[in-house]
């Protein structure tokens, strides 16, 4: 069961970061009508806060728990995806959008490793694949989502669709 819960938790997580980091690019260029430069200079920060991340997952998961981490980065990424969109401020909505994408990369690796520990020793290198597959399979997914979503949506209803799915994707397993 432990196992199952995780792999639903690593495709929802893959498929929430895709949709996000397919969409942004469209809501900082009609939202705050930025160009590629100021892009790129985002999506740097977020590159730079997911290795930051990745680098203290260890010592924070081995000072607060396993459990908690995954907890609390569900938790705040959540709360990044709903405030996001709702910032009419540039340096703000990226902020928020950087600890969400950083988040869901950080909860992929998070996850992942909770998910091989949690099967047998013998059988953790199989299950540490499995999930990587899983999360190539919500990448997919997401990209589907998202392709679906922007052939059917207004201009209007994307910073609240963005967020609201993203959300929900978080929150389903």
């Amino acid at each position: 069961p432990v196992f199952v819960a995780t792999a639903a938790a690593i495709a929802a997580t893959a498929a929430a970061r895709q949709s996000g980091a397919v969409l942004w690019p469209l809501y900082l260029r009609d939202g705050f009508e930025w160009g590629a430069a100021q892009f790129a200079g985002a999506l740097l920060a977020e590159n730079l806060a997911s290795i930051g991340a990745l680098f203290f997952l260890p010592r924070v998961a081995q000072h607060y728990g396993a459990a908690a981490v995954a907890v609390g980065g569900l938790a705040s990424a959540a709360a990044c995806a709903a405030l996001a969109f709702r910032l009419r401020s540039p340096p703000m909505h990226v902020a928020c959008m950087v600890c969400l994408l950083s988040g869901l990369s950080l909860l992929d690796a998070h996850l992942r490793a909770l998910g091989a520990l949690s099967a047998p020793p013998s059988l953790q290198g199989r299950a540490f694949a499995y999930l990587g597959v899983l999360s190539s399979l919500g990448t997919a997914v997401g990209s589907l989502a998202t392709h679906l979503y922007a052939a059917h949506a207004t201009a209007a209803l994307l910073p609240a669709a963005v967020a609201l799915a993203s959300s929900a994707l978080l929150l389903l397993p």
